[in-house]
């Protein structure tokens, strides 16, 4: 239609990144998207681009990312309020807030993946999956992690739970029924899993609350211990090997 872009260009606080570019790190309270998320008629998407942040370990609070790859070394810190929605992040750890952040409040939605990386959430951080994240390397919650009714929730590693932390789902609007996947959980904070198909190909250790709610769980051991609790209403318990309460 006439119009040409190169590089990245920026309006009422968004920039759009059109291509593969380099950047020290993003700005803080600022969005980033690329041409997938701008409603313009006359621009083509063609690809996912990538942002290769040279700031080792990056830090940034209120950052807004859509439709990009994010590559880095070291770990990278979301701080503050805001929504990630389909995107890679190459880093070998993603931690969702700091000791120094006061309160952290990300939204995941569409397609977020961590290929090598491992997932932290930190007591102040609270993260709200809305659709589908898968974290390589494991999932360590310190805060809160709320999942959407259809939201799976995966990694090829473990899921711990913290004490003090919780794992829960939150009403999202739609009844469709989401998934959990790991290696092995173990949890001596507090789980509530409504409407989700859990998958664990190892063991469950439950040393607090475990709650079913219309789900199912399939593990090879669950192993109740020092005071846990385990509650399933209208859910099905699929054990392999042992289900064990000390």
């Amino acid at each position: 239609a006439g119009y040409g872009i190169d590089g990245a260009f920026g309006t009422n606080g968004t920039s759009v990144i059109t291509k593969n570019i380099t950047l020290n790190n993003f700005t803080n309270n600022k969005k980033y998207i690329s041409l997938k998320g701008l409603s313009f008629s006359q621009c083509k998407y063609t690809s996912k681009p990538t942002v290769t942040l040279t700031q080792s370990s990056p830090s940034m609070s209120g950052v807004g990312i859509d439709n990009l790859n994010v590559s880095g070394s070291g770990s990278i810190v979301l701080n503050g309020t805001a929504t990630v929605k389909d995107v890679d992040f190459n880093f070998s750890y993603l931690d969702i807030s700091d000791t120094n952040n006061a309160m952290t409040r990300i939204t995941f939605e569409g397609n977020v993946n961590l290929p090598g990386s491992k997932l932290t959430v930190y007591p102040n951080g609270k993260l709200t999956v809305m659709n589908n994240f898968y974290a390589y390397n494991g999932i360590e919650i310190r805060g809160s992690v709320y999942l959407a009714y259809p939201a799976t929730f995966k990694t090829s590693q473990d899921i711990t739970v913290n004490q003090n932390a919780d794992l829960t789902t939150e009403y999202s609007g739609q009844e469709n029924r989401g998934s959990v996947t790991a290696n092995n959980i173990s949890s001596s904070g507090f789980i509530d899993f409504y409407r989700k198909n859990i998958d664990i190909t190892g063991r469950v250790s439950i040393s607090s609350n475990f709650i079913l709610s219309d789900s199912s769980i399939s593990a090879n051991n669950i192993s109740i211990w020092n005071g846990g609790k385990y509650a399933s209403t209208s859910s099905n318990t699929n054990v392999a090997d042992a289900f064990q309460a000390y």
